[in-house]
C-alpha cells in the first residue's frame, strides 16, 4: 500500500480519485499505526471477519462513481499506461446503472442495538453478533453478557450441519476478540486457534485464514516476520512530534519472530530447581493456562510432514480472589520447560523481567515459544511439562513467598 499511496498522490490531491482501504487484520490498531507511520490520509475499514470473503490479498479495485467495479487487477505502474487506471476509470463517461444497490448494508451499527434476544444460531442473532463485535465491542459499560451472547450465537451458527468453513473462521475471530477484552475466558485463545484450524482444513487454499494461524504459530511456519516494523514505526512517528497509535493488545514473541529454517535448536541452560526444592503453590496463587497454535501445514490437505511444529502461548495469572500480586523488586519470574521425548523446545529457560518501576503489580504475564517434533519420533500425543518460579504476595500486607507452579501442555499429535 505505500507504493499505491505514492502513485496516487497527485490524483487524490486533484480530487480525481478517492482511495479507501479495507484490511482483514485481527487488531485494527496495528493497521492504524501502520497508516500513521506511512502517512496514509485516506480511510481504512476493518474487516476482521472477512465479510468480503476474500481468499488472498492485496486486491486493488477500480470502482466508478456509481459503485460499479471496473477492474480488480490493477498495478501501480498501470495508472497512466494504456488500459491502466486513468483509461479504465478516470477518462470514460459511465452511464448510471439500471439497478442501484441499497446504500446500507444489513451489517450496520443499528443491528448492534436490535431489541430483544433472538435465539443463538439464527440468522438475525448471527448478524446481530457480528455487528456487536465490529461496532459495539468497545462501547463503555459492562459488556460481559454481550460478549457471551455474541460468541454463543456464532458458535451455534458454526455448529449447524450445513455450516461453512467461513462460519468457523468467524467464530475464531470472535473468540480472539473476547480473549483480548476485559471479559476473556481462559479457553478463548485455544478455541479460536481450533476454530481457525478446522476452517482451514475445510478450505486449505484460504490464504487469509492460514496467515491468521501463522501469526501465532511456530517460526518454522512463518513466511516472514508479521510485525517486526512496529517498533520502528513508533520511533519514527514519535520523532515527527506525533503520538503513535497505542496497541491495545501487546505483540507476542511469535508475532515479532522471523521464519526459522531447519528445526528449533536446543539451547543449553541450567535448570533452576532440578530437585523441586522450591515450595509448591498449594493454594493456587498462580494459574497457568496454555494455547497451542499448530503449524498450518499440518492442517487438512497440508498434513503429512515428517516433523510437526507448534507455538505454545502461556498465560500466568495471579489469583484475584486471593489478592495475589507479583513482587517485582524481588526479581524476575522464571519458566523452565521440559520437552517430551522426540521434541525440542527453544529455549528451555525463560526469564520474565518485570516491566516498569512499580514494586508490585498483578497483570497477566505471557510467554510464547516454539516446539518441534523430530522426524521419526513417535507420532502420538505428547505432553510438555514445565514449571514457573515466581515471587508472589497475597494481600497488601500479606504473606510473600517464592513459589513453584508446575504445569503440563498437551502437544498436537502428528498427522503423518
Amino acid at each position: 500500500m505505500p507504493v499505491w499511496h505514492a502513485a496516487t498522490k497527485e490524483l487524490r490531491e486533484s480530487g480525481e480519485l478517492t482511495v479507501i482501504g479495507i484490511v482483514q487484520e485481527q487488531h485494527p490498531e496495528r493497521a492504524e499505526l501502520f497508516a500513521q507511520w506511512q502517512g496514509f490520509d485516506w480511510p481504512i475499514l476493518w474487516d476482521a471477519f472477512n465479510l468480503l470473503d476474500l481468499s488472498a490479498v492485496p486486491i486493488v479495485c477500480a470502482v466508478d462513481e456509481y459503485g460499479q467495479v471496473r477492474s480488480t487487477r490493477l498495478r501501480p505502474s498501470q495508472i497512466d499506461e494504456p488500459g491502466g487506471l486513468r483509461a479504465l476509470l478516470l477518462e470514460p463517461t459511465f452511464e448510471p446503472p439500471k439497478f442501484v444497490a441499497a446504500p446500507e448494508s444489513l451489517l450496520h451499527t443499528g443491528l448492534a442495538e436490535v431489541s430483544g434476544d433472538p435465539a443463538p444460531g439464527t440468522p438475525l442473532a448471527t448478524l446481530q453478533s457480528l455487528a456487536f463485535f465490529v461496532y459495539g465491542s468497545r462501547a463503555e459499560g459492562d459488556l460481559s453478557a454481550r460478549f457471551e451472547r455474541g460468541v454463543d450465537s456464532l458458535r451455534a451458527w458454526a455448529e449447524r450441519p450445513e455450516a461453512l468453513p467461513a462460519d468457523l473462521f468467524r467464530l475464531g475471530v470472535a473468540l480472539r476478540l473476547r480473549y483480548d477484552s476485559p471479559y476473556a475466558q481462559e479457553s478463548d485463545f485455544q478455541e479460536s486457534l481450533d476454530a481457525w484450524s478446522k476452517a482451514l482444513a475445510g478450505n486449505p487454499a484460504q490464504y487469509i485464514w492460514r496467515r491468521r494461524i501463522q501469526q501465532w504459530g511456530p517460526r518454522l511456519d512463518k513466511p516472514y516476520p508479521f510485525y517486526n516494523w512496529v517498533e520502528q514505526a513508533a520511533q519514527e512517528v514519535t520523532a515527527r512530534g506525533e503520538v503513535p497509535v497505542a496497541l491495545r493488545v501487546p505483540l507476542t514473541g511469535s508475532e515479532r519472530a522471523a521464519r526459522q529454517g531447519g528445526k528449533a535448536a536446543d539451547v543449553a541452560a541450567v535448570e533452576p530447581d532440578p530437585e523441586a526444592g522450591i515450595p509448591q503453590d498449594e493454594l493456587g496463587w498462580l494459574a497457568v493456562s496454555a494455547a497451542v497454535a499448530p503449524h498450518s501445514g499440518d492442517i487438512g490437505k497440508g498434513a503429512g510432514k515428517a516433523a510437526a511444529a507448534a507455538r505454545v502461548h502461556l498465560s500466568l495469572t495471579p489469583s484475584a480472589e486471593a489478592s495475589v500480586h507479583w513482587t517485582n523488586d524481588a526479581g524476575a519470574s522464571v519458566v523452565w520447560l521440559e520437552a517430551p521425548a522426540g521434541w525440542s523446545v527453544e529455549p528451555a529457560l525463560h526469564e520474565l523481567v518485570p516491566g516498569g518501576e512499580s514494586a508490585t503489580s498483578s497483570e497477566v504475564r505471557r510467554l510464547d515459544f516454539g516446539v518441534v517434533r523430530a522426524p521419526g519420533a513417535e507420532s502420538g500425543p505428547a505432553v510438555l511439562r514445565g514449571y514457573v518460579l515466581a515471587y508472589l504476595c497475597s494481600g497488601e500486607d500479606g504473606e510473600c513467598s517464592y513459589l513453584r507452579r508446575d504445569f503440563e501442555v498437551e502437544l498436537p499429535a502428528s498427522q503423518d
